[in-house]
């Protein structure tokens, strides 16, 4: 097992070489994909299962649902989204950072009915302030400080922000991984859960939430206030959810009008 210290090194400088190429490396669900100089890159290369069985969960359960329209928030490079669209008719992936935004370009440049947007989600449109560190994108956040285990300069841009409601008439599920501002993600979202209930992913950490001003576990109590039931994927299977541990889990809302259906 790499100490702590060295991997952190090893990250470090794996993020500083320039690279507009990849090394290939297999995605678990079937495809290649390349791994980049960066964070990413650097856990693809290593062996990166962190989402492996909710991704095979994921892949049976579009199998057996309706897969019209998905909406992935925070799509990065774009593991999820071509997942997604493996399987919908139409998918709809944001992603604020720019350098990440042009590696979902190119891994889903075969896919035709996916509408890629370089734009943050929110409860209202406007202009948010996007915090990023080269080499370490995928933690862009629209927080006023960085995560506690984000390391190096930050860089500040100017990003558009946009509602969920404004985006679709029609919504199957719903994928949040945005370092953070989840709940306001679904705030913008209240419309499209209303009417449609969908499937929600949605990751949830203490360490992104806490720069917002919130715990983790009210993005929880939001979704519960609506009628879902919260799980996590255990080896391939939905098991309940319990509020121990908020630190980077990931966990599936299912609206209790389609609990039977599920089964």
């Amino acid at each position: 097992m790499i100490p702590r210290r060295m991997k952190k090194a090893i990250v470090n400088t794996w993020c500083r070489i320039p690279s507009k190429v990849g090394i290939p490396v297999p995605l678990p669900y079937g495809g290649w994909t390349k791994a980049h100089f960066d964070e990413m890159g650097f856990n693809l290369l290593r062996g990166w299962r962190y989402e492996n069985e909710l991704w095979r969960w994921l892949d049976n359960w579009m199998l057996l649902h309706p897969t019209t329209t998905a909406i992935d928030v925070g799509a990065s490079q774009g593991f999820y989204t071509r997942l997604l669209a493996k399987h919908f008719d139409y998918v709809i992936a944001l992603e604020p950072n720019y350098k990440e935004y042009l590696k979902l370009q190119k891994m889903m440049s075969e896919y035709s009915l996916v509408r890629l947007m370089n734009v943050a989600a929110g409860s209202s449109q406007g202009v948010g302030k996007l915090i990023t560190v080269n080499g370490h994108e995928s933690r862009s956040s629209l927080a006023k400080v960085l995560q506690e285990d984000v390391r190096g300069t930050p860089l500040h841009e100017s990003v558009g922000v946009v509602q969920l409601d404004n985006l679709t008439d029609n919504l199957d599920l719903i994928k949040l991984d945005c370092e953070g501002s989840e709940i306001f993600v679904l705030e913008g979202a209240k419309r499209l859960i209303k009417e449609f209930s969908p499937l929600i992913i949605c990751e949830i950490a203490d360490v992104a939430t806490e720069p917002f001003g919130y715990k983790a576990q009210e993005i929880v109590y939001w979704l519960k206030a609506r009628g879902y039931n919260i799980s996590y994927c255990v080896a391939g299977r939905l098991a309940p959810f319990f509020e121990q541990d908020y630190y980077r889990t990931e966990i599936i809302a299912i609206h209790e009008s389609k609990l039977e259906e599920l089964w």
